[in-house]
Protein backbone atom coordinates (compact mmCIF):
# COMPACT_ATOMS: atom_id res chain seq x y z
CA UNK A 1 0.00 0.00 0.00
CA UNK A 2 1.70 2.82 -1.37
CA UNK A 3 5.81 1.91 -1.02
CA UNK A 4 6.48 1.62 -4.58
CA UNK A 5 3.60 3.17 -6.53
CA UNK A 6 -0.29 3.71 -5.52
CA UNK A 7 -2.99 1.77 -7.77
CA UNK A 8 -6.04 2.95 -8.37
CA UNK A 9 -7.21 0.90 -5.71
CA UNK A 10 -4.93 1.90 -3.63
CA UNK A 11 -5.53 5.48 -3.79
CA UNK A 12 -9.05 4.87 -2.59
CA UNK A 13 -8.16 2.74 0.19
CA UNK A 14 -5.34 5.22 1.00
CA UNK A 15 -7.92 8.32 0.89
CA UNK A 16 -10.49 6.24 3.42
CA UNK A 17 -7.20 5.78 5.76
CA UNK A 18 -5.98 9.00 5.53
CA UNK A 19 -9.45 10.47 6.41
CA UNK A 20 -9.07 9.42 10.06
CA UNK A 21 -5.58 11.23 10.21
CA UNK A 22 -2.16 10.49 10.90
CA UNK A 23 -2.75 10.04 15.14
CA UNK A 24 -5.36 6.80 14.24
CA UNK A 25 -3.19 5.17 11.36
CA UNK A 26 0.06 5.50 13.99
CA UNK A 27 -1.90 3.84 16.94
CA UNK A 28 -3.70 0.73 14.41
CA UNK A 29 -0.93 0.19 12.18
CA UNK A 30 1.85 1.13 14.13
CA UNK A 31 2.01 0.61 17.67
CA UNK A 32 -1.23 -2.27 17.60
CA UNK A 33 -0.51 -3.82 14.27
CA UNK A 34 3.05 -3.80 14.28
CA UNK A 35 5.08 -3.16 17.67
CA UNK A 36 2.41 -5.03 19.79
CA UNK A 37 2.78 -7.95 17.15
CA UNK A 38 6.66 -7.90 17.56
CA UNK A 39 6.74 -7.69 21.53
CA UNK A 40 4.80 -11.25 21.47
CA UNK A 41 6.49 -12.82 18.52
CA UNK A 42 10.23 -11.93 19.65
CA UNK A 43 9.98 -13.34 22.89
CA UNK A 44 8.29 -16.42 21.90
CA UNK A 45 10.80 -16.77 18.61
CA UNK A 46 13.17 -16.88 21.39
CA UNK A 47 11.97 -19.84 23.09
CA UNK A 48 13.46 -21.55 20.27
CA UNK A 49 16.95 -20.86 21.44
CA UNK A 50 16.77 -20.62 24.91
CA UNK A 51 16.48 -24.50 25.81
CA UNK A 52 17.92 -24.97 28.70
CA UNK A 53 17.98 -28.51 28.90
CA UNK A 54 16.07 -30.41 25.75
CA UNK A 55 12.50 -30.28 25.60
CA UNK A 56 13.03 -27.41 29.06
CA UNK A 57 12.51 -23.75 28.51
CA UNK A 58 11.98 -21.22 30.92
CA UNK A 59 9.09 -19.33 30.31
CA UNK A 60 9.66 -16.56 33.18
CA UNK A 61 12.55 -15.67 31.26
CA UNK A 62 10.76 -15.26 28.36
CA UNK A 63 7.99 -13.35 30.07
CA UNK A 64 10.01 -10.92 31.46
CA UNK A 65 11.81 -10.60 28.55
CA UNK A 66 9.14 -9.56 26.54
CA UNK A 67 7.43 -6.79 29.06
CA UNK A 68 11.20 -5.59 29.38
CA UNK A 69 10.97 -5.36 25.60
CA UNK A 70 7.33 -4.22 25.52
CA UNK A 71 8.32 -0.56 25.93
CA UNK A 72 11.22 -0.67 23.05
CA UNK A 73 8.71 -2.22 20.67
CA UNK A 74 5.96 -0.03 21.48
CA UNK A 75 8.13 3.07 20.34
CA UNK A 76 9.83 1.37 17.47
CA UNK A 77 5.76 0.69 16.45
CA UNK A 78 5.23 4.99 17.05
CA UNK A 79 8.27 4.95 14.58
CA UNK A 80 7.53 2.61 11.92
CA UNK A 81 3.75 4.30 12.22
CA UNK A 82 4.97 7.81 11.39
CA UNK A 83 7.68 6.75 8.49
CA UNK A 84 5.15 4.36 6.72
CA UNK A 85 2.58 7.34 6.72
CA UNK A 86 5.30 9.89 5.58
CA UNK A 87 6.20 7.28 3.02
CA UNK A 88 2.41 6.36 1.64
CA UNK A 89 2.00 10.28 1.89
CA UNK A 90 4.57 10.80 -0.37
CA UNK A 91 3.02 8.56 -2.62
CA UNK A 92 -0.38 9.93 -2.90
CA UNK A 93 1.24 13.29 -3.52
CA UNK A 94 3.37 12.42 -6.55
CA UNK A 95 1.96 12.56 -9.96
CA UNK A 96 0.20 9.40 -11.34
CA UNK A 97 -1.60 8.46 -14.49
CA UNK A 98 -5.43 9.30 -14.50
CA UNK A 99 -7.93 6.54 -13.82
Amino acid sequence: MGLIEMSPTGRRRWSQIRANGKRSFVLRRGVLGWGLAMSIVMPLGRAGFDFVEPGFVEWNRIFVSGLTGLPIWLAAGVWFGCWTWSWSEHSWHRPHPPE
